[in-house]
């Protein structure tokens, strides 16, 4: 089973058979310097999310805030990832200083 080359599962798998936890795996696995069996960088999910949130964000042009609020995560984890992904982030909406109401009795001057 240390083996396999079937990588989806497989810790869940030794854990349930060495009855012990997924984590206890995984440091036993490295303590013994055998390949990692989670590669996080082409996990599938993971690929899946991404193309998700970029398909929300360039085609269906949804904003962080909202993409966010349909993956039930943080904004900012949103802007990061299409940071790494190198996607250029549109302004805010609310860049304009004369968009926000002041309770000063100050005027600007146009």
């Amino acid at each position: 089973m240390w083996n396999s080359a079937d990588r989806d599962g497989i810790q869940k798998k030794l854990a349930k058979h060495f009855e012990i936890s997924v984590s206890t795996v995984h440091h036993i696995r490295k303590k013994l310097n055998l390949a990692d069996l989670h590669d996080a960088k082409n996990q599938p999910g993971k690929r899946l999310l991404l193309k998700r949130i970029s398909k929300l964000y360039l085609t269906k042009e949804r904003s962080t805030s909202h993409i966010a609020r349909i993956l039930n995560m943080n904004p900012e984890n949103i802007r990061k990832v299409l940071k790494q992904m190198n996607i250029e982030t549109r302004p805010a909406h609310n860049t304009n200083p004369a968009y926000f109401s002041t309770k000063s009795n100050i005027t600007t001057l146009c």
